[in-house]
């Protein structure tokens, strides 16, 4: 399965599993770490978000397979990459594409 992150891919009533987790990872990756009163350590590192270095970009791929470890841990990360867009910024916005898998045992 490969999601492409999007805030506006969220929904609140998901129909199956695979929805569900797609919503999940959106909250996930589009969450920065510290905005989550009771769990400031949910979300992405905001100090790597405006990076669009080659570092940069390695470092938010760290973040974002470590948040989705510990808070979806019914996937398993298979490949990051990004899709830079640079109509919205000047210095281009880098939008993760992940590929993921279920495991197993979350598969009906």
């Amino acid at each position: 399965m490969i999601i492409t992150v999007n805030s506006d891919n969220i929904t609140l009533t998901p129909r199956n599993i695979a929805e569900e987790i797609i919503q999940n990872i959106n909250i996930i990756v589009t969450t920065v770490m510290g905005n989550v009163p009771l769990d400031r350590k949910f979300g992405i590192d905001g100090k790597i978000i405006d990076d669009s270095s080659i570092l940069g970009k390695s470092k938010l791929m760290i973040s974002i397979i470590e948040s989705i470890q510990d808070f979806e841990p019914r996937i398993e990360v298979t490949n990051i990459s990004f899709e830079e867009n640079y109509e919205k910024a000047e210095e281009g916005i880098l939008i993760p594409k992940l590929e993921v898998k279920i495991k197993d045992e979350y598969i009906s």
